[in-house]
Formats: structure tokens, sequence, C-alpha cells
């Protein structure tokens, strides 16, 4: 089957977890945070992937949605200048999206949005069409950013990895903060509703 991916700093490496339910990962995950920081592949692996690597995007086998990376000013962690200054800033970039997150983190320093469908996007279905929707979205959200001066990072790789809620974002190891989950009701999508907005 295909598996979940956990990935550790400072080790960089990956844990490529068998799909045995969400307590086995979570436990997992419990363990491996204690140490460091936590991100997950937001795509699901193939098998057979050694914990050196983290895997490419023709590694990746399913998708459970779209995502997007704010950064919030921060001089301390960001190097860019114009980031949006604080939440409110961020969250106004993806209200003005017209196209509601199902779920969002608070990274610690930003913010992860995901728009997640009703099943699971297979590779065998053409991650090209994934990767092409992605792109569009997150370019969009640049947009959006452009116009009141600000910037967002390009994440629309198929083999993303974002932090994990529930662990610490330790930037900065004096003032660890952690990864919460701020919005996970939204509504769910299908890849072509997104595609066309």
């Amino acid at each position: 089957g295909y598996r979940f991916t956990l990935w550790q700093l400072p080790y960089r490496r990956s844990s490529h977890l068998n799909m045995q339910g969400l307590g086995y990962v979570a436990s997992e995950a419990v363990h491996l945070a204690r140490v460091g920081e936590l991100y997950f592949g937001v795509g699901l692996r193939r098998p057979g992937l050694t914990p050196s690597r983290l895997g490419r995007e023709t590694d990746i086998m399913a998708w459970p949605g779209l995502w997007a990376d704010i950064d919030i000013a921060d001089p301390r962690v960001h190097a860019a200048g114009n980031l949006p200054r604080d939440l409110d800033a961020a969250v106004g970039i993806l209200d003005t999206l017209r196209l509601d997150p199902t779920a969002i983190v608070h990274s610690g320093y930003g913010l992860h949005a995901y728009w997640l469908f009703q099943e699971p996007f297979l590779a065998v279905d053409g991650p090209g069409r994934l990767k092409q929707a992605l792109v569009h979205l997150q370019g969009r959200l640049r947009e959006i950013a452009e116009e009141s001066n600000t910037t967002i990072d390009d994440t629309a790789k198929l083999q993303q990895i974002l932090r994990l809620p529930g662990t610490f974002n330790r930037k900065i190891p004096e003032d660890p903060r952690p990864v919460e989950l701020l919005l996970d009701d939204g509504p769910l999508y299908d890849l072509e509703n997104i595609a066309s907005r």
C-alpha cells in the first residue's frame, strides 16, 4: 500500500509509514516530534523509499487535496521583507480568493491552507492535472498578495512537505511555537471545481 511520510529535522530523515490506521501514524508522530521539528508529506509515497529519501514527484501516488503556504512577516525567521504583516493579513488573502479552505493550520510563523477533495486524487489519473490545478491555485493567491505588495512562496511541488499540527515550530529554539489547526470543517472539493476557478 501507499506510505504516509514523516520527515524530521534536524536529522533530515524520513519515516515512510505503512497505513495501519491513524492511531499508528499519530503515535509515530508523537515519538518523532519529541526532538526537533516534524513535517508530513502532503501526498502518499510509493513503497520502497529509504529513510534518506524524501521522494520525488514521481514517487507520489495519491493526494488528499491542494495546498498553499503563506508566511507571515517576522525578520527573525523570514528573509523576505514583503510578507503579510500579521495573521489577519494572511487570512485576508485567503478570503479574497473566494474559495474557502477545508482546513487552515497556523504553522508558527505563517499559515498552511488545504482544499481537500471528496476522494483522494490518484497518480494513475494523471499527476499533471493535479500539478496544473495546484500551480493555478497558488498563482491566484500570489496575484492577490501582489495587490497588497506582499508575496507568497511557491510550494507547488507534488512531493511537498508541510508542518504537522500538534508539533512545534522551533526555528527560534528559545521561542518554540505550536503548530495549530485553526479550521478543519470547510467544504470538500473535486479537482475540476478548483481548476475551473
